[in-house]
């Protein structure tokens, strides 16, 4: 595998339940340009690929026309609902506040409000 991979170095905060797991996975000889997670030749995953070829075949099954993407807006959702900060969650995600607030959190300030009896 070449050792010059472009700019894909990401580092995130994982849980211990899940750092445990990736822990059990790792490779003995992996090196820190190793991938967490590779395509089936060691290169990084093409997201339109991964999509078609192994998504669509595993998840439409339990619940169709979803993508990767909605994992991420679920994520995001859950975490602003446990009170994660926004600025916390824009990191982890790689996105700013602004979008945070504009497409999660002024939905979910709607969603909770009632009219008053």
């Amino acid at each position: 595998m070449d050792d010059r991979l472009p700019n894909l170095k990401q580092a995130i905060a994982v849980s211990k339940k899940v750092q445990s797991l990736l822990l059990s996975i790792k490779p003995e000889n992996a090196k820190p340009t190793t991938l967490v997670f590779s395509s089936p030749t060691g290169k990084p995953i093409n997201y339109n690929n991964f999509t078609k070829r192994a998504w669509h075949t595993i998840v439409d099954l339990i619940k169709p026309n979803t993508t990767p993407y909605n994992c991420r807006d679920t994520f995001i959702t859950l975490q602003l609902l446990n009170g994660v900060p926004s600025a916390v969650i824009a990191k982890w995600c790689d996105t700013s506040t602004q979008m945070i607030y504009k497409s999660y959190a002024d939905k979910l300030n709607l969603s909770q409000l009632r009219p008053i009896d």
